[in-house]
């Protein structure tokens, strides 16, 4: 004899996400049958469950929507008296899209298959306790940004501007030969701390006296290239100290000019304000620190097979950037860079035009 029954669930919790919360509706639909068969001379009834779950989630970043199924199984027994155990299957199918447009590169599908073993101990009433436990295995599709990035990387570097570009290889090998050649400058710098030549001056009678390398270091940033690594940028940061503080007394009007001259330089400062007897200001005087913070930045177009090397506060408070064809970038270029450091030669401005020259030239 068959006999069976249809029930329905709707279940809504919720789970903690990083950055914010995740709410997760489920909606289940479950079928159940019984089947009493006769056995040695007792009847015996096994109950099997297929259930079928739809799934509807949604956080601060992603959306998801998805269906798992809970299958039957004969796999199961008697433990010790009174525990028993089954095994059985659930399977899910779920998609994952970002929300509002953050990010609509951003999605894929998840396939997973979970054994779920259940151990059940009848209590005296017709409820029981039971523990349910399962280790899922999931397949994840490539999202699109893969796809997008796969393809990004599989590019043939070829030259868009110039014949004569060199390879990727070569190029890389150039810069990291580049980074081992100043990282090695630089660690004799910090133990040196040599003088540097000019004055930095600020305009108006202001200038940084006595100026010193104190101390830098170098990082490096990697990118892919048809799926090898690729050196992309060099960056050298320092600082230079000098032999005493700057107080620059500002009148009325031109308090809001010299805060944006010393945010433009990147230095620090403090305001101190001065008022008259009747509470109108009189002047402000701004205390900046002996440090001047400087920086030399080199990235690679492979591409155009061009190195822009941008300069802030390296020989003067300004930002300057130039831009080498990569055969340049070599071991007496480096050597011109460390001269323009410490003030001794100013020749490494005069090895390559100002960034931008080469596209309005080719234009």
């Amino acid at each position: 004899m068959l006999r069976g029954g249809v029930s329905a669930r709707a279940s809504i919790n919720g789970v903690g996400e990083r950055g914010g919360h995740r709410a997760r509706m489920r909606a289940t639909l479950s079928v159940r049958t019984f089947e009493r068969r006769a056995g040695r001379g007792l009847d015996r009834e096994r109950a099997a469950d297929w259930t079928v779950s739809g799934i509807a989630g949604a956080g601060n970043h992603v959306n998801l929507m998805g269906i798992e199924a809970l299958t039957a199984s004969d796999f199961g027994g008697a433990l010790a008296d009174p525990l028993s155990w089954t095994l059985r299957w659930a399977a899910d199918v779920a998609y994952w899209w970002a929300r509002n447009h953050e990010n609509p590169a951003s999605s894929l599908w998840e396939a997973g298959l979970t054994p779920v073993f259940e151990l059940r101990r009848p209590l005296a009433s017709r409820a029981s306790h039971y523990f349910e436990a399962g280790i899922a295995v999931h397949l994840l599709s490539h999202t699109h940004i893969d796809e997008l990035r796969s393809q990004y990387e599989a590019l043939p570097e070829t030259a868009d501007y110039r014949a004569d570009v060199e390879d990727f290889e070569a190029i890389d090998a150039r810069l990291r030969k580049a980074f081992r050649w100043l990282e090695q400058a630089i660690t004799y710098l910090n133990r040196l701390k040599p003088p540097i030549d000019p004055r930095f001056d600020l305009g108006y009678g202001f200038a940084f006296d006595s100026p010193r390398f104190a101390h830098g270091s170098v990082g490096q940033q990697e990118r892919r290239i048809v799926g090898f690594p690729v050196l992309e940028a060099i960056d050298v940061y320092y600082e230079i100290s000098a032999s005493k503080p700057l107080s620059i007394e500002v009148v009325p009007g031109w308090v809001s000019f010299a805060e944006k001259t010393l945010d433009a330089f990147g230095l620090q400062y403090s305001c101190r304000r001065v008022d008259e007897p009747d509470g109108t200001l009189s002047k402000c005087i701004f205390a900046v620190p002996p440090v001047i913070p400087a920086r030399v930045a080199f990235r690679a177009d492979y591409r155009r097979g061009l190195v822009t090397v941008a300069l802030v506060n390296v020989d003067r408070l300004e930002r300057v950037t130039l831009e080498f064809p990569s055969p340049d970038i070599d071991e007496p270029m480096l050597q011109d860079l460390v001269r323009l450091i410490l003030g001794r030669d100013s020749a490494f401005l005069k090895r390559a035009p100002l960034a931008g020259l080469h596209s309005r030239a080719s234009g």
